[in-house]
């Protein structure tokens, strides 16, 4: 005799660093805690609120970096001071010395393995060997879920939501994708003696 069933929808549970399994209520291991006034690798909040604004809200070139870091500087000789970051070169030194979650930088190069045509003009991406710098995804989305910041604003589980009858999607986790993904019914075979 073949025995067919089906298993309910999975439940998400919660799991420690190591795969075990939390009693339902444990709660969740203390963050670190961060001076309001450390501001590592930049010297001051000023300097991080520049890099922020200038690499990633208005993504400016380097020469445009180096400008508006000369005239920076220019405001602090009459004080005698150093301006925090020199040129676009220190920005992006700064920037990836940021810790994170110590996921470290890793490097493969890149370029175009197709024979080359036979011709006087060839673009020059087709002869250009390209560095491709990257942080492991994986580590880094374990550092973001592990964020006491993210806390009650992550969807860990595929869901399906409705509104009037009509299906209703906000987040990758409401996607179909997801869903085939994550939600199966697991069929089993079970093989029972007479």
């Amino acid at each position: 005799m073949i025995l067919m069933y089906s298993s309910h929808i999975p439940i998400a549970k919660r799991c420690n660093e190591d795969g075990e399994f939390l009693i339902t209520d444990a709660p969740p291991a203390p963050p670190t805690v961060q001076s309001q006034t450390d501001w590592f690798p930049f010297d001051s909040r000023v300097s991080f609120e520049l890099a922020d604004f200038v690499f990633t809200e208005v993504e400016l070139s380097k020469k445009k970096i180096n400008r508006l870091l000369e005239l920076w500087a220019a405001t602090l000789v009459p004080h005698h001071v150093a301006p925090p970051i020199a040129d676009h070169a220190d920005l992006l030194r700064q920037i990836d010395s940021i810790p994170l979650g110590n996921v470290p930088w890793e490097c493969f190069c890149l370029s175009h393995n197709e024979p080359l045509p036979e011709t006087t003009h060839l673009p020059e991406w087709k002869t250009t060997e390209y560095e491709i710098w990257f942080r492991n995804p994986r580590e880094v989305i374990k550092g973001i879920l592990a964020n006491p910041e993210f806390d009650g604003h992550i969807d860990y589980s595929a869901y399906r939501e409705f509104e009037d009858s009509k299906r209703r999607y906000c987040h990758m986790m409401s996607g179909d994708w997801v869903w085939r993904q994550s939600v199966r019914c697991i069929t089993c075979q079970c093989v029972l003696p007479y």
